[in-house]
């Protein structure tokens, strides 16, 4: 990434102000960590490595908040093919036909790209050859790993393979005989099985994914949930919000907990398995949330919402039909969901429909998760998928008009009526469109925590926007 002029850091090392001032106006690159965007959306985390100093050969590493506004470009790391100082390795010459073999391209990262990058003195005798290959579908992964098969990397050098721009392994890690693999994504690194690599790449771009892979799109979803920052009084990387017995640390446990239940979901669902059946996995679903969170109730809602989209991607799957995910649901299973009225009390949701009249997300499913289709898929392409603030602008659409029975135990209907009213504010004054909206969030975001409000319902409801999007459109 290269900055203007006006890339003066926002955090960092005081004493290093200058070097990065100096760096920037040299017109030279900076590395851009993962993920680039803060999560308040305002600045981009870079790092900068000067070349190695004499006589040790020690590199002064540097790492500062820059503001997005001075962003003059950003590119991928360079082609290998471009980088004169590695263009002549022998193992990397074979990697690179490995990847043309499946249609894509070698690039480099590390020392030698710094070095081609900049025009300066970073390679050293001792430098690591860092390769990196981008997948773009399941044939190309399949003809550069029949490739890759024949060739052994020596030591010294090290091949990141790149799933869709989202998700990264070691192919040295993939090559070994052991049978799981870390997997490092824009906002956090989980650990797998070596098929998710394929679960990754199928599925929504061939409208056909499969029960492994669905469930990894619901982990996700509810991953980039929890990153989104700020969610009034909800849990995120950078606070608890009105939940302190919990943090992102308690969310990403569950999250790891109950993601085979929904692999278990869709295979039920493309089986053409009975709501009873399907319940039955959700309760085993919540009993590993709770021994995962130590009986903390996480992902309760969730599992009800998403567990339900996800035997419905099952049977979308097995079926080929051009119906979206909410038809399928409510046509194959909305008869045996009882509403509030028709249930005894027992959850906070049942309660709070019989205090009420809502019907919170029992509704929500019986009707097809209109809310999705109508409220949170349009936001999510008003804000720009590419938004950093584009899961905030749905989750404040969502807000302003959906019934949310955890914020109504909260708050009361005085509660309810005070989140809808400053979501309606919120996005009045143009939502995260416009300048300055990351503080307007925040502010909100204080109120809630002040007032011990918070909105588990529309954070689910997020989560299943973000699903079905990936499922139905393969964003």
């Amino acid at each position: 990434m290269w900055l203007d002029s006006t890339g003066s850091a926002t955090s960092g090392d005081p004493q290093h102000h200058g070097a990065l001032r100096r760096w920037v106006e040299l017109g030279k690159p900076l590395i851009v960590r993962r993920p680039g965007v803060s999560q308040d959306g305002r600045s981009l985390s870079v790092g900068l490595a000067l070349p190695p100093a004499a006589p040790k050969g020690e590199k002064l590493r540097m790492a500062f908040e820059v503001p997005v506004s001075a962003i003059q470009r950003l590119s991928l790391p360079p082609l290998w093919s471009g980088c004169r100082t590695a263009a002549d390795d022998a193992t990397a010459a074979e990697v690179h036909a490995a990847a043309g073999r499946g249609g894509e391209a070698l690039r480099m990262f590390g020392s030698h790209a710094w070095q081609s990058l900049t025009g300066l003195p970073y390679v050293s005798a001792g430098s690591d050859l860092d390769l990196l290959i981008g997948l773009s579908s399941p044939a190309s992964w399949r003809a550069v790993r029949e490739a890759l098969s024949s060739i052994p990397l020596p030591a010294g050098v090290d091949l990141e393979i790149v799933i869709a721009g989202d998700a990264s392994f070691s192919w040295r890690e993939y090559s070994c005989s052991a049978s799981s693999l870390l997997f490092k994504g824009n906002s956090d690194v989980w650990k797998g099985k070596k098929s998710d690599v394929e679960a990754l790449l199928d599925g929504p771009a061939n409208r056909n994914p499969s029960p492994a892979s669905i469930a990894i799109e619901a982990s996700r979803a509810l991953r980039d949930e929890l990153a989104a920052y700020p969610k009034p009084g909800l849990v995120s990387h950078v606070d608890s919000g009105s939940h302190p017995d919990m943090d992102a640390g308690t969310f990403l446990a569950s999250i790891g907990a109950i993601e085979p239940f929904f692999a278990d979901l869709a295979r039920a669902g493309a089986d053409g398995a009975g709501l009873p059946h399907l319940q039955q996995i959700g309760l085993a679903a919540e009993r590993a949330m709770e021994r995962a969170t130590g009986g903390r109730n996480t992902h309760r809602g969730a599992i009800f919402s998403i567990g339900l989209l996800a035997a419905a991607a099952g049977l979308w799957a097995r079926a080929g039909t051009s119906a979206t995910l909410g038809t399928i649901m409510r046509d194959s299973w909305a008869d045996g969901i009882l509403l509030p009225d028709d249930l005894p009390g027992g959850s906070d949701g049942i309660d709070m429909g019989h205090l009420h009249g809502v019907g919170g997300a029992r509704r929500e499913a019986k009707d097809g998760f209109p809310s999705v289709y109508h409220i949170g898929l349009p936001a999510l392409r008003k804000a720009g998928l590419a938004h950093p603030g584009a899961c905030v602008q749905v989750f404040f659409e969502l807000l302003a008009q959906c019934e949310d029975t955890t914020l109504i135990k909260r708050g009361g209907r005085e509660g309810w009526q005070f989140g809808r009213s400053a979501a309606r504010r919120f996005l009045a004054a143009g939502g995260v469109l416009v300048p300055g909206w990351q503080g307007a969030a925040e502010d909100i975001h204080r109120a809630f925590v002040a007032r011990n409000l918070t909105a588990g319902g529309v954070a689910d409801l997020l989560a299943a926007t973000l699903f079905v999007h990936r499922i139905e459109e393969g964003g």
